[in-house]
């Protein structure tokens, strides 16, 4: 039986996935470019991601900006 991309990739991504969480570290998927990835990783537990879909790279000197941006967007957290 052959195997198709999308199975190999998912039987990837649990494999390393599993691997991360029995050895007790933070998951990050790379390459998100798609809602359906997003969903994919955050599935098997992924516990950060970055890629295309989530922000596409900037020069470091335009981080301070979007922080300031995402800041102002987010409403303030109380203290509990």
């Amino acid at each position: 039986m052959q195997e198709t991309e999308a199975g190999k990739a998912a039987a990837i991504l649990h494999t390393i996935t599993e691997l991360g969480h029995n050895l007790g570290l933070a998951i990050t998927a790379e390459g998100i470019e798609t809602a359906e990835q997003l969903e994919a990783v955050r599935r098997e537990g992924c516990t950060e991601a970055q890629g295309y879909f989530i922000a596409r790279p900037v020069e470091a000197s335009e981080v301070p900006r979007i922080l300031a941006l995402h800041a102002a967007a987010t409403p303030a957290r109380l203290a509990s």
